[in-house]
Parts: structure tokens; C-alpha cells; sequence
């Protein structure tokens, strides 16, 4: 095994400590910020105070963040690929072989 998943990165997320194993630390820092901040904002909207259900509502919303961003991807790769294509059609009706 590499040195990555050896290392322990001590994370809080909802007031709790977590040991999380492997990865680059600031990135593993940088997910529990963006999970603690979800959840933080599932409890400003609702009466909820269950942390299990807090942490679903959040990975929810998370996801539902993941899906709108790789929808949007791939409509800008078709975007980039329709107008790749009519350039390549107008470059080659432009100056003919």
C-alpha cells in the first residue's frame, strides 16, 4: 500500500471528529468543509435535528448539485462539438483541397 492510504487526515463535520484515511489532506479537508457547510444548511431550513437525516437531506442536495453540474457538462461538450464541427466545415469550404 502507498504512503496515501497510510496517512489520516482528523476532519470535523457537524461537531464530530472523524479520522479519514488516504487521500491528500487538503482535499479530504476540503470535502468535509463543503459536507459541514451542507449540513449546516439543511438545519437552517428545516426542523430537523435527527443528524442521520441531516446527513441524508445534505448528501441529497449534494448530488442533486453533482447531477445539474454533469448535465451542464454535457451540454457544453456538445455545444463545443457542434460548433468544432461547422468551424471544420467552414475551414474546408473556405479553402478547398
Amino acid at each position: 500500500m502507498g504512503a496515501d492510504s497510510e496517512r489520516t487526515t482528523a476532519v470535523v463535520i457537524d461537531g464530530h471528529t472523524y479520522h479519514v484515511r488516504g487521500g491528500d489532506p487538503e482535499h479530504v479537508r476540503r470535502l468535509a468543509r463543503h459536507l459541514d457547510q451542507r449540513m449546516r444548511e439543511v438545519l437552517a431550513d428545516t426542523n430537523t435535528v435527527d443528524s442521520l437525516k441531516v446527513a441524508v437531506l445534505a448528501g441529497l442536495r449534494i448530488a442533486e448539485d453533482f447531477f445539474r453540474s454533469d448535465e451542464k457538462l454535457q451540454s457544453l461538450r456538445e455545444d463545443i462539438s457542434q460548433r468544432s464541427e461547422r468551424m471544420i466545415k467552414a475551414l474546408e469550404a473556405a479553402d478547398p483541397p
